[in-house]
């Protein structure tokens, strides 16, 4: 999945909510995954204007569900 904000004049107005949100969803992945871990060493980089990993391969042992509150 790849997210885009534009520049200049399609700068996209939304950019501060969808990283609040990305980074709320981040925590709470986090908080339920303890055990996150690596499965393979090597990360693969995209060398073009992403500057960011193509994948990671990870596992993980889910944790318990929470109730939305």
């Amino acid at each position: 999945m790849r997210y885009a904000f534009g520049y200049g004049a399609r700068y996209c107005i939304g950019i501060h909510l969808a990283r609040l949100e990305m980074r709320e969803a981040l925590d709470q992945i986090l908080l339920r995954l303890k055990d996150l871990r690596l499965t393979d060493e090597h990360i693969e980089y995209d060398n073009g204007v992403l500057r960011g990993p193509t994948h990671v391969n990870i596992a993980f042992t889910p944790g318990a569900r929470v109730a939305a509150s």
